[in-house]
């Protein structure tokens, strides 16, 4: 009897122990390591507890300031002539690549002076001259504006960089290559709203991409700015990933809104969050039995199961408070981690397409263009969704954005607390 008592003691001291030092973990990491991280983790739960939406603000329009300087900086580094020979070399040959900057004037002076495309296609003539991922490339600058000289920057960056115009100085069409129906869509200055307008220039965009001859096309918008690694990535899972689907794509997004990538109640995240802790909780055990081993120790079962539950809590709240968009992050660490997915509705800041699929796609545009039609975004993704076309993402973004004030509704600025990045 005093063998049985002796034994349910110890276990039971070593039970109060082991919840002690769960309780220990617990209290140190969500009292002060896990709000320490989410002090500077844009995104996190309690990002938004420590700063403001003025602080933030400030801080977004300093780093702003910062990347434009370094965007001016770049540009009066390199050499005019020698750029354009660069874009030039393959104008005979069919390209591998071509990356459209679809830009066009801010309203506002303010919001003009902030410089989104000056930063994009620095960002993005550094990142093509640099890397060698695709060998025949080229960069093209198409602006939609329909007073083409007022947008200055493209005036001064055309001097570097190819350039076409939706509209000549009278603001006519200057596409030659277009179909009779879409040269006169084309050539409209007027138009009944401006989602409207924005269909039109992105299909004018399209088309005169898919007229130089690559086999893909990447359309960013003016106010994206490329990861530093984008092109290699992007080779890397057409190279490892699109041959386990049909190779034949309609789209690969390399952008898609922070503010929707993080935990939510949706199946697919719920699985990813529960997972996260179940594999965060096995690897603990297993450190746990590794140590009690070395120590010649060793875990009863209900040690262990107490364990594992206690670490697969911690671990997905853990996950939780710091969000998803945050740990995304660490599969920068290699191409291989990079997610490659069916891709949502939502959004047009980078796109590449295949060149097969444009003819097609610019024809359902051209239809869908109309009063009360979808979003630019939605109508492709309609079209994708019509003829049953596979359309993929690619995660984390392979894109900042930039835009923190819009180019659709003049001086209305985006929450900031997706503005806070370091390129």
């Amino acid at each position: 009897m005093c063998t049985v008592w002796y034994r349910c003691n110890i276990m039971a001291s070593s039970l109060v122990r082991h919840l002690a030092a769960l309780l220990v973990l617990y209290l140190l990491t969500f009292s002060f390591i896990v709000p320490l991280l989410c002090y500077f983790l844009p995104y996190s739960k309690l990002f938004k507890v420590f700063h403001s939406e003025k602080e933030m603000l400030s801080a977004a329009k300093d780093l702003n300031k910062e990347r434009l300087s370094d965007a001016n900086a770049y540009f009066n580094s390199i050499d005019k002539a020698e750029s354009m020979r660069f874009y030039s070399q393959h104008d005979h040959d069919r390209l591998d690549l071509l990356v459209v900057i679809v830009t066009v004037q801010r309203k506002s002076a303010d919001v003009q002076k902030l410089g989104y495309f000056l930063q994009a296609a620095a960002a993005m003539d550094n990142v093509l001259k640099q890397n060698g991922s695709f060998k025949k490339k080229k960069l093209v600058i198409c602006n939609v504006d329909p007073n083409p000289a007022d947008h200055t920057d493209v005036a001064r960056l055309s001097k570097y960089i190819p350039t076409v115009q939706r509209f000549n100085q009278s603001g006519k069409d200057t596409t030659k290559t277009a179909s009779a129906q879409r040269t006169e869509l084309y050539g409209k200055s007027m138009h009944l709203n401006k989602y409207v307008k924005e269909t039109i220039d992105y299909m004018f965009c399209l088309e005169s991409a898919y007229h130089m001859n690559s086999t893909y096309i990447l359309m960013v918008e003016d106010d994206a700015i490329p990861h530093k690694d984008v092109l290699s990535n992007v080779k890397h899972v057409m190279d490892t990933k699109l041959h386990h689907h049909d190779r034949e794509f309609g789209h690969i997004k390399l952008y898609y809104p922070q503010k929707w990538q993080g935990f939510a109640l949706e199946e697919t995240r719920i699985i990813e969050l529960v997972s996260i802790g179940c594999i965060g909780a096995g690897v603990f055990v297993f450190l746990l039995n590794w140590f009690s081993f070395v120590k010649k120790r060793s875990l009863t079962h209900l040690i262990q199961v107490i364990y594992f539950v206690a670490g697969c809590i911690y671990f997905i709240l853990v996950a939780e408070l710091l969000d998803r968009q945050n740990l995304m992050e660490l599969r920068r660490l290699s191409k291989s981690f990079y997610s490659f997915k069916q891709s949502p509705g939502c959004c047009t800041q980078a796109m590449l397409y295949s060149d097969h699929i444009v003819p097609a796609l610019l024809e359902y545009l051209q239809e869908a263009a109309r009063p009360g039609m979808d979003h630019t975004d939605i109508a492709i993704y309609k079209f994708t969704l019509k003829y049953n076309i596979p359309c993929y993402q690619i995660e984390p973004n392979l894109f900042y954005h930039v835009g923190l004030y819009t180019s659709l509704v003049e001086g209305r600025y985006k929450d900031p607390e997706g503005f806070l990045f370091h390129v």
